[in-house]
């Protein structure tokens, strides 16, 4: 996901997640877009699909007319995803390159995040919910909302629930009871996730669904995925 925000000092770009596919993709969007520069990278978790694309950094750095970074990309992402991404890339952190190697192949500056801590970042409040991602994974969803927006946006890249009733779309949206916001086993802190996901009206939901069904270890399905569109009070 690619945000933009724009302010006196010009537009400031932020990307979540940076995977294997990124190079492509930036590749075909971000000249359309006339996107030049990415700012900050947060990421939701060590997955390949997450942060695999931070070897092409250099390419999205603001950098001078003949091409050298001259600033870090600001990387957010918590302590448990972090070690992965410096045993990955570790020529990309000033304190473990040492001196070595040439300023061109770009720079990250680790910003880290604690779990239901906000950041800002421009003039965004974002706060990272963690959600279980298989047995062994956590994966941030994120909530990102401007200071004086009654609105915010919810973004759940990869989640599951471990225990389901649906496992295929029967073409009825599934109910859910005030039980069922006690319970919610993709977070890990149901009273703390939903706290926060109704402090403002959801104006947008972007939420993993790897197919109809049956249920998959580690991501919703397409019933999973409704019975969380319902905690949206709008859609009620």
């Amino acid at each position: 996901m690619l945000l933009k925000r724009r302010s006196d000092s010009g537009d400031e770009h932020i990307l979540v997640d940076i995977g294997k596919t990124f190079r492509e993709a930036g590749l075909a969007f971000f000249q359309q877009k006339n996107v030049e520069f990415i700012q900050s990278i947060i990421l939701t978790h060590p997955h390949c699909d997450a942060f695999v694309g931070l070897d092409d950094v250099r390419e999205i750095s603001v950098r001078t007319t003949i091409g050298q970074p001259t600033a870090p990309v600001n990387l957010y992402a918590d302590e448990g995803t972090i070690p992965f991404v410096k045993h990955s890339f570790p020529y990309l952190f000033p304190e473990l390159r040492q001196g070595k190697g040439p300023l061109s192949i770009g720079t990250l500056r680790h910003c880290l995040i604690e779990h239901f801590k906000p950041f800002t970042i421009s003039d965004l409040e974002i706060t990272p919910i963690p959600l279980h991602h298989g047995d062994q994974t956590i994966c941030l969803g994120y909530v990102f909302s401007q200071y004086e927006s009654a609105t915010q946006l919810v973004y759940f890249s990869d989640f599951r629930h471990q225990s389901s009733s649906h496992a295929s779309f029967d073409g009825e949206v599934p109910e859910i009871t005030e039980a069922d916001y006690n319970s919610f086993s993709l977070f890990i802190d149901p009273a703390k996730s939903l706290d926060i996901l109704k402090k403002k009206r959801i104006s947008v939901m972007i939420l993993d669904c790897l197919r109809m069904g049956p249920t998959t270890p580690s991501h919703a399905v397409y019933n999973e995925t409704l019975k969380l569109i319902k905690i949206n009070p709008s859609l009620k």
